[in-house]
């Protein structure tokens, strides 16, 4: 829900989004799913497989200098996943690679050596947002710090999108900010999910 809020916040205020990976699966490797999530979550070793074979192609098109294409990547990926629902399957990816026009990186899906890429992404967020973070972290301007989220369900638009900008902007700019967060309430909001 994030990047929907940046995509549009892009388009109204200039913004150039860089797309990074940020690997849960990575960061969790250690430890064992709480029993609750495998409960509300039973295909998760699905997802985190899925996942990582996105995150290698999304690394295979960052080497190939081609950020546009990662975010047409991540955008047809989400829309698969978070929107329509569809189980976490290798047709997931084919058919987004496909929407995308990054047929020719789909191979990078299998490739295990881009996982050091994947390690060094999230060590990098990891150094600029802290310890006990998750995804999305934003950097600004590619400065020395960062932040966990902001999370967002629906994502804002419009001027509610320009006003949350010029706020995530503002805090950044504040060595002192550490964090800011509020209970969820419900499941995300996804909008076009029925």
């Amino acid at each position: 829900m994030t990047s929907r809020w940046l995509v549009d916040v892009a388009g109204r205020k200039g913004v150039t989004i860089t797309w990074r990976t940020f690997s849960l699966a990575l960061l969790n490797e250690d430890q064992e799913p709480p029993p609750e999530l495998l409960a509300a979550v039973p295909d998760l070793p699905a997802r985190q497989s899925l996942g990582l074979q996105i995150l290698r192609v999304v690394e295979s098109l960052r080497q190939a200098d081609r950020n546009d294409d990662v975010g047409r990547l991540y955008t047809e990926c989400g829309h698969r996943i978070h929107v329509r629902g569809d189980p976490p399957a290798p047709a997931v990816l084919e058919e987004a690679g496909a929407a995308a026009g990054v047929q020719d990186h789909l191979e990078a899906r299998d490739d295990d050596s881009r996982d050091r890429l994947l390690r060094a992404s999230l060590d990098e967020a990891m150094d600029r947002a802290g310890p006990d973070i998750g995804s999305p972290v934003l950097v600004l301007d590619g400065g020395a710090r960062g932040g966990f989220g902001p999370i967002v369900s629906p994502p804002p638009q419009g001027d509610d999108a320009a006003r949350l900008w010029e706020a995530v902007v503002a805090l950044h700019a504040i060595p002192e900010f550490l964090e800011l967060k509020r209970g969820r309430t419900g499941p995300p909001s996804i909008p076009g999910r029925g």
